[in-house]
């Protein structure tokens, strides 16, 4: 009967041990899952789908911490935070539009109206507006003549005129050296100058995208030299040092008949930049075979950017031309010689009306 209580202490002592054993894993195991349930409550919730707030780029960790704590007022914040950095490779500023223009001159009433005719006819083949055609104008000329070349859209500049000492008043050259004043800086980076006895056939506003040169001029092919430009069309980089060159040139010209094609051929033949020759082609060259690199003489009539009334023939410049004589034309010459007059007589009737009265 003594041995009774001992082996039920034995047990008991037994329960107690698994059921501390029981606790102890249990205690473990609770542990754990505190821990996990701690780290969850301290995630950032995710926002609906259907936030208000726009989407926002992965942020730096203390910005999600924030955002945890101050909610909305943060997210707000983030959305435009202010720029505290400088950039280092900065883009560079755009290239400024080069500034352009048309050149003509105009030295008496003759020349004006054919100043006028020119400005219509440039703007007919397509020139933009913001294209200015400048005429220089002889500060001698009447204002009327200022008037008639503001009314058909040129820019008109007061200029002296410039005389070849050389040659007398009366002649028709006299003032033509006054042209050579395109060369003088007057804001311009491009200039397309021509001379207003002439018929543009095709736009010529490509002409201000040819590279740099102090002047670009069509080959005199009528001389046979193989270095000799025209002047009837040029396309200059003003510059005040090239024009200061053409005054000292022109301080002593070696002959009387010494003009603005020769002065500018003397500096700059072998510097200067030469398009094509069918860019001018002079009007009696309409009745030659001149076929250059075209197939033939039509297609390089028909691809010529300006024609110009000139000396060859008994019929040059249609204002010393009378009508009578074009009653009777030489089946040898071609439609458009005869044309060229007609054009221009209908374009003095519609624009110079004052020059006939």
């Amino acid at each position: 009967m003594v041995s009774r209580p001992r082996r039920w202490n034995q047990r008991a002592i037994a329960c107690a041990v698994g059921l501390l054993v029981s606790c102890s894993v249990l205690l473990v195991v609770l542990d754990v899952r505190f821990v996990d349930i701690l780290q969850v409550s301290f995630k950032c919730p995710s926002p609906p789908l259907n936030h208000t707030h726009p989407v926002l780029p992965s942020t730096p960790s203390f910005l999600t911490v924030n955002s945890t704590i101050a909610g909305d007022v943060v997210l707000a914040a983030i959305v435009a935070p202010p720029s505290t950095t400088t950039t280092t490779a900065s883009t560079p500023p755009p290239l400024a539009t080069p500034r352009v223009a048309y050149m003509l001159y105009a030295t008496d009433a003759r020349t004006v109206c054919n100043a006028v005719i020119m400005v219509h006819n440039i703007r007919h083949l397509g020139t933009p507006l913001s294209i200015p055609i400048v005429t220089l104008v002889s500060s001698s000329l009447p204002p009327q003549y200022t008037l008639y070349l503001q009314e058909a859209g040129a820019v008109v500049v007061p200029v002296e005129p410039w005389q070849q000492p050389l040659v007398h008043i009366s002649d028709e050259y006299a003032m033509s050296l006054t042209k050579l004043r395109i060369f003088e800086q007057r804001g311009y980076d491009k200039v397309v100058y021509l001379d207003s006895d002439a018929v543009i056939q095709r736009n010529l506003d490509h002409l201000f995208h040819l590279g740099d040169a102090i002047l670009w001029a069509p080959h005199a092919y009528y001389i046979g030299e193989q270095y000799a430009f025209g002047t009837t069309l040029l396309v200059v980089t003003p510059s005040d040092d090239a024009f200061a060159k053409l005054q000292h040139a022109l301080e002593t010209p070696p002959r009387p008949n010494y003009y603005d094609m020769d002065v500018l051929n003397d500096l700059w033949r072998l510097s200067c930049g030469y398009p094509p020759s069918h860019y001018v082609v002079l009007t009696p060259s309409l009745n030659e075979d001149l076929v250059w690199a075209f197939k033939d003489k039509q297609e390089r009539i028909n691809k010529t950017y300006v024609h110009h009334y000139s000396r060859g023939s008994d019929l040059a410049k249609p204002w010393h031309v009378s009508k009578s004589m074009l009653e009777t034309r030489n089946p040898a010459f071609h439609p458009l010689f005869y044309d060229l007059f007609y054009l221009y007589w209908a374009h003095e009737d519609k624009y110079c009306k004052w020059i006939q009265s």
